[in-house]
């Protein structure tokens, strides 16, 4: 089973020694999109930050300054001990044994407005946005920006591991979609490897109870699922809307 929880808005300083090797091991999956989210925060002020985040000016402050300090990964610290929120205290990872923390890391997962997926060991920064901040690339709020991308993470997860389960505590705001719509207008060629990831993803969605659309399929690729019999699954559509 994979258990889902979001961040709280509340965080800890993040500021512990970490080594380049530590970094390297315990890196984000989504740190490169982190860091150009924040890259893309440093012509704004804390004025415009304070509004755009709906927080304090002094809280906006040290959200510059949270930004200028992202790229340092010198410092830092545990995901599950950097939220400080109810249910993070509640955990007490600390006061587990090293088979239970190893558990806990296996299955339980993190929906960040900043990473978007996290590991409970994942090394992170300190930040202040939530999943209804219009920050993200494009104008979008962080939890329209995420959701592909966590939704990529889950059925990853699910699949490396054998998990047939989704515990979903996630609140409304970072909810995962329950629809997945799949471009192939940039697939050359496919064989019996795409029927293959097509099954896979098929059988994920169904899993979160969701649906799965594929628009955009190639001739060849199209005569390949149509053969397997995917056309029986998986709603093809002609074109993206």
């Amino acid at each position: 089973m994979i258990i889902l929880i979001a961040e709280s808005k509340t965080m800890a300083a993040c500021d512990g020694s970490v080594t380049p090797d530590q970094y390297a091991l315990h890196r984000p999956a989504l740190d490169t999109q982190a860091g150009s989210i924040m890259e893309s925060l440093r012509g704004m002020n804390a004025g415009e930050l304070a509004a755009a985040v709906k927080i304090s000016l002094p809280m906006a402050r040290r959200l510059v300054r949270m930004i200028y300090d992202f790229p340092d990964k010198r410092l830092g610290g545990e995901a599950i001990e950097a939220f400080t929120g109810v249910v993070f205290r509640a955990f007490g990872y600390r006061l587990l044994d090293d088979d239970a923390r190893r558990r806990a890391c296996g299955h339980v997962r993190i929906v960040s407005s900043l990473y978007g997926w996290l590991r409970l060991d994942d090394i992170v920064k300190p930040y202040r946005f939530d999943f209804t901040t219009a920050l993200a690339p494009g104008g979008r709020n962080f939890a329209a920006y995420w959701r592909e991308y966590v939704t990529g993470c889950l059925l990853d997860e699910l699949e490396a591991c054998g998990a047939t389960e989704v515990l979903n505590l996630l609140p409304g705001d970072a909810a995962l979609p329950r629809s997945l719509r799949l471009d192939l207008e940039q697939l050359t060629f496919s064989d019996s490897s795409g029927i293959a990831v097509l099954l896979r993803a098929y059988r994920r969605m169904r899993q979160l109870e969701g649906s799965m659309e594929v628009c955009n399929t190639p001739a060849q690729a199209r005569k390949v699922f149509q053969a397997a019999g995917l056309e029986k699954l998986i709603l093809f559509a002609e074109k993206s809307e």
